[in-house]
């Protein structure tokens, strides 16, 4: 995928609008609109990291450099991976819900 490909499955997959991950970035809507598009191609340092952080993955990720949105290599499978980031991007009635059908 390309980079504007996987920004765009990030923000979804997270659940995320344009306007949450412009503002938690200090950017505007139309900037991760155009992200997204392609029409940025060259994005700067500056911008990947904070991008990265929003979207909840590595700027390694984001290049289409790494297969998994983390830097290390991890063991689990893509399911595994799927249900922590679901976890982690849920609501905290919904954690309460799953917490308790685990036990935990």
């Amino acid at each position: 995928m390309k980079t504007s490909e996987i920004i765009r499955y990030r923000r979804k997959f997270l659940g995320l609008t344009l306007e949450q991950v412009a503002d938690s970035i200090g950017a505007n809507k139309s900037t991760i609109m155009r992200y997204e598009k392609g029409e940025i191609e060259k994005m700067s340092v500056q911008n990947l990291v904070p991008l990265a952080n929003a979207l909840k993955c590595s700027p390694l990720y984001l290049l289409g450099l790494i297969d998994t949105p983390y830097e290390e290599q991890s063991t689990l499978t893509d399911t595994e991976n799927k249900v922590i980031n679901a976890y982690r991007s849920a609501s905290d009635e919904v954690k309460s819900i799953i917490n308790k059908i685990l036990g935990i």
